[in-house]
């Protein structure tokens, strides 16, 4: 199942064999322009 959220989901894991999940702010369209000022792929800024 694709997550289509706007944020950003970051991982901890703990050595006591327990993951944390956290969702983060993300700026998509910044990320976008960045990658395309960046001259990377177009497949790399699709949303």
């Amino acid at each position: 199942m694709a997550d289509v959220a706007t944020n950003t989901c970051v991982t901890k894991c703990r050595l006591a064999r327990e993951a944390v999940f956290r969702r983060v702010p993300y700026d998509l369209d910044a990320a976008q322009e960045r990658v395309r000022k960046a001259g990377l792929p177009k497949r790399l800024r699709s949303g």
